[in-house]
């Protein structure tokens, strides 16, 4: 009984031996090709994370120097509504065009729209996840989501007081010159008193507070920047 038994084990092993030699390439086939198709999709993946970051990295650049500019440019205003703060009468009428027309410059903003084309694809086309670097997805959100909100909401904040309190003010109480027969003594007399009001004062005052908030903003959001920018030119070099 035995004897039959083994003779046919023997023969199934035989007649299916074809067969098994055919599932394992089979296997290795199917094995092999899993393999291959996770090394294309991790390549796929690699390339997406770098079409990303390099993304993100031009934003970055282009923003950098956006905020480097309009650093400049707060401190320039600054200094100019501190001169209007110390100006005397004497210095007003010897030099009264110039004067004129830096009043009026008191009122310009700086406005700052930053490069979103990195950021959305990272959060609207879910592009987040070809990221390995979950830290660093986390700290350009927070830029955006932060750093950048900060400055557009101190700079709303200045551009609606510059127009609603110092622009209103210098419409109203200070005379317009427009042409040189608009510059007689009496007028340049109005327009000094009006210049040197203590209300005119305070609002200047109070534009420079909101102008060294927004440079604040802008310095603290300058240091982040870099070294998002060193980080992601890091990731790139690996």
């Amino acid at each position: 009984m035995k004897q039959k038994f083994w003779n046919g084990l023997v023969k199934a092993v035989r007649l299916t031996r074809p067969f098994f030699f055919e599932f394992i390439i089979i296997m290795m086939g199917i094995m092999l090709s899993l393999w291959l198709n996770d090394i294309r999709q991790d390549s796929e993946k690699h390339k997406d994370e770098r079409a990303t970051l390099l993304q993100v990295l031009e934003d970055l650049k282009a923003d950098s120097s956006k905020v480097s500019n309009n650093l400049t440019d707060i401190k320039e205003y600054m200094e100019q509504s501190m001169k209007l703060i110390q100006i005397k009468d004497d210095s007003i009428k010897a030099a009264f065009p110039g004067i004129y027309n830096e009043v009026r410059e008191v009122v310009t903003y700086v406005p700052f729209e930053p490069s979103k084309v990195g950021y959305i694809e990272l959060t609207t086309q879910g592009k987040s996840g070809k990221v390995a670097d979950k830290q660093l997805v986390m700290d350009i959100m927070g830029l955006h989501e932060e750093g950048y909100r900060n400055i557009t909401r101190l700079t709303d904040a200045h551009r609606d007081f510059l127009i609603n309190k110092i622009y209103d003010y210098i419409t109203k109480q200070m005379p317009y010159f427009g042409t040189k027969n608009d510059i007689t003594e009496e007028r340049k007399t109005a327009f000094v008193n009006a210049l040197h009001a203590d209300e005119f004062r305070h609002m200047l005052f109070f534009d420079i507070v909101l102008k060294q908030n927004l440079e604040e903003a802008y310095i603290q959001t300058y240091k982040v920047q870099k070294i998002l920018i060193e980080e992601i030119e890091k990731q790139l070099n690996k």
